[in-house]
């Protein structure tokens, strides 16, 4: 626990709690089929910690992703249902 008040306790468990939803319903409608039933903390390591840099030429930024152009066009899917999600009406 952070500290040992209850309020700020009660907080740092109620992030947690919703990180896990979210990470949850990411799985159901953002991740592809292959990485449903990992954990978090695979998905972590499979999807998130990639290498990867930052370049500038010509004035635009670019970034530079090490990776295979099979998780590549995963990670294009992933924006894609990500912004079809954002689009739907409340």
């Amino acid at each position: 626990m952070p500290c040992g008040e209850l309020e700020a306790n009660a907080m740092y468990f109620s992030v947690g709690v919703l990180t896990c939803n979210l990470m949850i319903a990411q799985k159901y409608f953002v991740i592809q089929e292959g990485y449903q039933n990992c954990t978090i903390a695979t998905l972590r390591w499979k999807l998130v910690q990639i290498a990867a840099r930052i370049a500038k030429y010509s004035n635009r930024v670019r970034l530079k992703i090490a990776t295979t152009v099979k998780k590549f066009n995963h990670y294009i899917r992933m924006i894609k249902r990500m912004e079809a999600i954002a689009a739907l009406p409340y």
